[in-house]
C-alpha cells in the first residue's frame, strides 16, 4: 500500500461518518497527490483551511447535516476533487489505458 493511500485512509478514518473513497476513485486521487509532489496531508489542509469559505457554494440544508462539517466537507472536497482533476488530466493525455468510460461512470456517481 502507498503512502498517499494510506494517508487517505487515515483521513476517511479521522473523521466518522464519512465513506471511503473507492474503486477507480482512490487510484485517480491517489495519483494526482503523486503527481503533485506534495504530501496528502498538505493538500488536504490547503482545502480544510478554506473549507468555511468552501461551504458557502453549497446548499445550507445540506451543510447542516454534516455534524463536523468543516472536517467533512473538506474530506469529501479534497478527495472527489483529487479523483475529478486526475480523471481531466487523464483524459486530457491520453492516459487513461482505456478506462474512460468505467472512470467515468464510477466518478459521477449520482450521490457525489
Amino acid at each position: 500500500m502507498t503512502l498517499q493511500r494510506q494517508s487517505l485512509l487515515v483521513l476517511s478514518v479521522a473523521i466518522p461518518n464519512t465513506l471511503l473513497l473507492e474503486g477507480f476513485k482512490t487510484k485517480l486521487a491517489e495519483k494526482l497527490v503523486e503527481r503533485s509532489g506534495q504530501t496528502t496531508e498538505y493538500l488536504y489542509l490547503k482545502i480544510k483551511n478554506d473549507s468555511q469559505k468552501l461551504s458557502n457554494y453549497f446548499d445550507k440544508e445540506i451543510i447542516k447535516s454534516y455534524n463536523r462539517k468543516e472536517e467533512e466537507l473538506a474530506l469529501i472536497l479534497f478527495s472527489v476533487g483529487c479523483a475529478t482533476l486526475q480523471f481531466i488530466n487523464s483524459c486530457a493525455t491520453k492516459s487513461d489505458n482505456g478506462q474512460a468510460a468505467l472512470i467515468q461512470q464510477d466518478l459521477f456517481l449520482l450521490e457525489n
